[in-house]
């Protein structure tokens, strides 16, 4: 059983740090279209774009998520572009992303830092929102990325990580709204 112990932390000016990002770091960069066909199981297009020749790789994948108490099972596995084609016509919904990676303080540790996008960037797509992940076993300490610091807007404490997932975060006008309904549970806690 694959169980994973995320910590998210929502970015402010988070336009501001993907530029940055993209200026200086495109050896790290992934381009991700994904889709839910409910709100356990997820298709991605990952595309990688390697340092070397600089050439596009894709790749397909399936996960599924599922909340078991307060531990969150994820199976992943690869698939091809043709379940993935097929999958997506019975979607209820989509976001496409930008992802770099970085290595954490510990082996073993990597971060995710993600900018969901309006639409492609090819397109024209903008970033809506900006959110860092680092996932690691349970208990385990992590630090935060040193350049993230100054773009912390909350680091999201774990019993409310399900407020801010990727599968509500499709919905812009929610992204938009998410941080106000936390501060508001917050306050009446």
């Amino acid at each position: 059983m694959a169980v994973e112990h995320e910590h998210k932390i929502v970015l402010r000016n988070a336009d501001e740090l993907h530029a940055s990002l993209l200026a200086h770091n495109k050896a790290f960069l992934f381009l991700i279209e994904q889709f839910y066909l409910d709100e356990h199981a997820r298709y991605r297009r990952i595309v990688n774009f390697p340092r070397s020749a600089r050439a596009k790789v894709d790749m397909y994948t399936f996960t599924y998520k599922r909340l078991i108490g307060d531990r969150l099972l994820e199976e992943e596995k690869e698939t091809t572009k043709a379940d993935f084609d097929l999958a997506r016509t019975a979607a209820v919904s989509s976001l496409v992303k930008h992802r770099f990676k970085f290595a954490g303080h510990k082996r073993n540790h990597y971060w995710d830092v993600d900018f969901l996008l309006t639409g492609r960037p090819e397109e024209g797509g903008k970033v809506y929102f900006g959110m860092a992940e680092i996932e690691t076993p349970e208990g385990a300490e992590w630090m935060m990325l040193p350049f993230l610091e100054p773009y912390v807007e909350l680091v999201v404490p774990r019993e409310h990580s399900r407020m801010f997932t990727n599968a509500k975060l499709t919905d812009q006008a929610y992204a938009a709204r998410v941080l106000g309904e936390y501060r508001a549970l917050t306050r009446a806690d």
